[in-house]
This record gives C-alpha cells, sequence and structure tokens, in this order.
C-alpha cells in the first residue's frame, strides 16, 4: 500500500526525475522543461500575504522546497526545512507593451535542480505605456512655449492614471514550476492551496492546510516495489508490442531533422466548438469508448491521411494518480506511454476506434513500467536527432476551473509557452464541457512552419468532422482525403472565449 515509509540517508530520485536529471546533466537546461502558469490580477495583490502564502505552499508540499545535490556520481532528495526553502517571489514593473515578452522570458528560464528549489513566482506590475503628445505646428509669427504643467507625470504612483483619471493596476503572477517536481495535474491541487493560503494570510492568520497523507519520496520508495513486482510482465508486454514498430514518425510537409532532439518551438491555436465537441463525446459513448480515444484516433488516423504511415507510434501521458493518497499531492507523477495505432486494410472509422480502445486500455494496464525503462526494454536503435520510440505527443486534459485562484483575477491560469519543444509535434486538447474543446499544436520551427501547422489543424477538424458524422466511413491513409480537408473551405470553430493561446505550451512528458 501507498503509506509513509522509513527514508533512507539519501532517498533516490523517481524513475521519472531521474530521466529527467540525466536530460539536463547531459544536454544542459534549456526550460524546456518548465511548467509555467500565469494568472493575470486587475488590482493589486498584497505581496507580503502572497510571498507567506507561497511559503505555506511550499510547507504542505516538500517536494517544493526538494534540491537534487549530487554525490558519488547519483542525485538524490534533499528536502529542506521549511525556514531556509521559502519560494523566491520577485517583483517587477514592466511597460504595458513589453509585458507579454517579460513573461515569457521568465517562463523560459532555467533553473539548477541541483542547487535551487523548484518553484519560484514573479509578480510582474504593467505600468502604462507613454503616450506622446502630438506635435504643435509653431506659430510662425509668434510660437508659444510648452507650458512645464503639460509634461506627462511619472507614474510611480500606487494607482496608474490614464488620461480619464481611472485605468486599474494590471499585474500578472508568474508561477514557475519544474518539471522534476511537477506535472500538469499538480497545477490544480497547488492552486487550490494557494487561494485558501492566500485568503488567509489576508485576514491576518495561518491557512488550516492537512498534512497530506503521503509526501513524494513516499511515493518513490512505493514505486520502485510496484515495478519490481510487475517488471518481468510489464516489460514483456512492452517488448511484444512495440515487436517491429516504425523507428520514426515523419511530419507532413517537414524539412530535414536536425541531428539533435528538441529544439526552437511555436504553438498554433484551434477551436473545436461545443456542437463538434458534443458529437465527439456522443460517438464515445455509443461506442463505450471515451473522447480520448475518439480524439486518440482521429489524431492518429489525420497523420496517416497527410503520409505519415498505417503504424504509428504516438506517446500520450497518463497522471498517475490512481490512488486517493495522491489526489492532493504536488509532484511528478505522470508517466509517458507509447501507444501504437494500426491504421492498416482501410478501416473504418469505427473499426478504427475498436483496435484505439483496445490498444488504449492494454498499454494502460501495463503502465506502471516507467517510460525509460520501456526504452531500455524495447532497445530502440538511436538515431541522431531522433527521440526513441515516439516523436509526437497527443494529450486531452481538462480546462482550468473558471472560479478565480485570487482576489481580482480576470480569466482562466492560463500555461504559457516557452518557445521550446521536446517532440516534433505535441497536440495538446483542453475540454470543456460547456464551451467545447480548445486544441494546441507546438512544432518544432526547426522542422515545421506556421502554414503546415495551420493545414494540419484543418486536416484534423474536417476529419472530426466528418467521422462524427458518419463513423462508418474508411478512413483512408494516403494523401487523398488529406488533400481535400486542406484544400476544402475551413469549416467554423470559433474559439472558445479563453482560448488556447492563454493555457497551453508544454505538457509534462
Amino acid at each position: 500500500p501507498l503509506v509513509r515509509r522509513p527514508r533512507p540517508a539519501r532517498p533516490p530520485l523517481s524513475f521519472g526525475q531521474r530521466r529527467l536529471w540525466f536530460l539536463a546533466r547531459s544536454q544542459g537546461e534549456d526550460g524546456s522543461y518548465n511548467i509555467p502558469l500565469a494568472l493575470d490580477i486587475t488590482g493589486r495583490l498584497d505581496p507580503v500575504a502572497l510571498r507567506r502564502a507561497l511559503s505555506d505552499v511550499a510547507a504542505r508540499h516538500e517536494i517544493l522546497r526538494t534540491v537534487l545535490p549530487v554525490q558519488d556520481g547519483e542525485a538524490w532528495q534533499h528536502v529542506l526545512d521549511t525556514a531556509s526553502a521559502e519560494p523566491v517571489l520577485s517583483e517587477i514593473s514592466v511597460r504595458e507593451a513589453l509585458l507579454a515578452e517579460r513573461v515569457t522570458a521568465e517562463a523560459a528560464r532555467p533553473f539548477a535542480v541541483e542547487s535551487e528549489t523548484p518553484l519560484r513566482a514573479v509578480l510582474f506590475t504593467a505600468e502604462p505605456d507613454p503616450v506622446e503628445p502630438d506635435p504643435v505646428e509653431p506659430d510662425p509669427v509668434e510660437p508659444d512655449p510648452v507650458e512645464p504643467e503639460t509634461a506627462l507625470p511619472e507614474t510611480a504612483d500606487a494607482e496608474f492614471v490614464d488620461a480619464e483619471g481611472g485605468a486599474p493596476v494590471r499585474q500578472t503572477l508568474l508561477l514557475v514550476l519544474h518539471h522534476i517536481a511537477a506535472d500538469e495535474w499538480s497545477l490544480p491541487p497547488l492552486l487550490d492551496d494557494l487561494a485558501a493560503a492566500y485568503a488567509a494570510r489576508l485576514g491576518g492568520v495561518a491557512p488550516h492546510l492537512p498534512r497530506l497523507p503521503v509526501d513524494h519520496i513516499d511515493l518513490t520508495l512505493w514505486q520502485r516495489e510496484v515495478v519490481a513486482a510487475h517488471e518481468d510482465v510489464d516489460a514483456e508486454y512492452w517488448r511484444t508490442r512495440m515487436s517491429g514498430a516504425p523507428e520514426q514518425l515523419t511530419l507532413p510537409w517537414a524539412r530535414p531533422r536536425p541531428a539533435r532532439t528538441g529544439g526552437p518551438a511555436r504553438t498554433h491555436d484551434f477551436g473545436i466548438d461545443a456542437e463538434l465537441h458534443q458529437r465527439v463525446r456522443a460517438l464515445a459513448r455509443r461506442t463505450r469508448t471515451t473522447t480520448f480515444m475518439v480524439l486518440h484516433a482521429a489524431f492518429a488516423a489525420t497523420l496517416s491521411q497527410l503520409g505519415c504511415g498505417d503504424d504509428l507510434v504516438i506517446g500520450t501521458p497518463v497522471a498517475g494518480r490512481d490512488d486517493v493518497a495522491l489526489r492532493d499531492s504536488v509532484g511528478f507523477l505522470i508517466n509517458t506511454l507509447p501507444l501504437r495505432t494500426d491504421l492498416g486494410a482501410a478501416p473504418s472509422f469505427l473499426d478504427l476506434l475498436e483496435r484505439t480502445r483496445d490498444a488504449d486500455l492494454a498499454a494502460l494496464a501495463h503502465q506502471r513500467l516507467p517510460l525509460e525503462r520501456i526504452v531500455a526494454e524495447v532497445n530502440p536503435p538511436r538515431l541522431p536527432g531522433v527521440s526513441p520510440l515516439f516523436q509526437v505527443l497527443f494529450a486531452v486534459r481538462e480546462e482550468f476551473p473558471a472560479r478565480p485562484v485570487l482576489p481580482g483575477q480576470t480569466g482562466r491560469p492560463r500555461l504559457v509557452a516557452t518557445g521550446t519543444a521536446k517532440f516534433d509535434l505535441q497536440c495538446t486538447i483542453s475540454e470543456d464541457p460547456a464551451t467545447g474543446a480548445t486544441g494546441q499544436l507546438e512544432y518544432r520551427t526547426d522542422l515545421w512552419d506556421a502554414s503546415a501547422a495551420d493545414r494540419f489543424a484543418r486536416a484534423l477538424l474536417h476529419l472530426l468532422d466528418q467521422v462524427t458524422a458518419d463513423p462508418e466511413r474508411p478512413v483512408l491513409t494516403t494523401g487523398t482525403a488529406a488533400g481535400e480537408a486542406v484544400a476544402a473551405p475551413e469549416r467554423p470553430h470559433p474559439l472558445p472565449a479563453t482560448s488556447l493561446a492563454e493555457l497551453c505550451a508544454a505538457q509534462a512528458a
């Protein structure tokens, strides 16, 4: 059972932590495994209360005050006491026009995980951009001097004032976590704790945040026991399942691959309107599958239609939070699984969906084996610039709740793009039953350009429109349907009020 355990003097890293630590040591930290979350605020937060609230959150989640020192060539988890591990809160004033740029730069700033705790916060205050006065045409006879009172005032007061005397202060709170200590499923409990702690500190009292059933080190030790108990069965499944899988997936319209994994990234956002999203959900209910399986099958079919073949391996993250003791935990709990999809023999979409359901369920039944162990067991060829097993990631997540976390918050919390990619292509669908869904493609700019991302998104939406209307239709594996999709007029899929440009960039993997 997952309970508190006696700890060794130097607790080891979890399997996922060790993988990220090794990547950082071998390739250098570049911010690609940062998880940056921004909250936009109208008004002013109390920085003293906010600092204390962040410390309260770190006190509850010891992974947020953990550093990973190295001894004898191996990193281990060293938990700092609460007094010496208060999260850093920086306060920065920045011109309105430069705010987005500064937020992105801070979101991508690397961590030094061996000596730096994995959570930092920056409170940006937007200053109004200077307004240039209209040029005054001089009187050729007797020019009037400019009176000193007409000069623009400095904007260092407690409240910024616009030309009409009433502009409110705008702030953005950026929380940046390193993936080695958290995943996207960690964000809702972290935000819940921050909301409770800040409200209490504003009232001048300490929050009541109950002690968690287990901490991250307990999870690490338990994970090793579980993997050891099932390793033979799980390893055999993955060796068999991945036998003969293609070595790489080459994206349509891609430029020649550089001899490195990852690289600079951009994002492309698209909407799935409420009507189409409801059709996806209805098809999942009718076929006793899930919306993830329908969307996964559609994503794979789009790749196949665009010339990527009929045997595809696509990675997907799984939460790893089946145990109730982990429900409120912050930590790196996810695993990433390679899902192999068979599109051979020209199946209908219903046939493909049945294959996808069976394959996804079998993979989930063997999710205990960490990705790095799956890679070791399968032992695929190592090719320059090619991530082993899969180069494309697909994920479906729930939208962040609409309720505000902090006073004055406008809109939902939003994930900030870091400008670096872990995979050639990552497609993330964020679902909100009330408004539909939003999608984001994060792609390597050394492989794709914006037009390729747009064409792919249009092809995916076109296919979803077709197969939800007629799931018996064949799913072609050549470029015919792809050409129709890209050339066809785009079916309108307006973005909900909160777009994924404000929500996602890099998902944990």
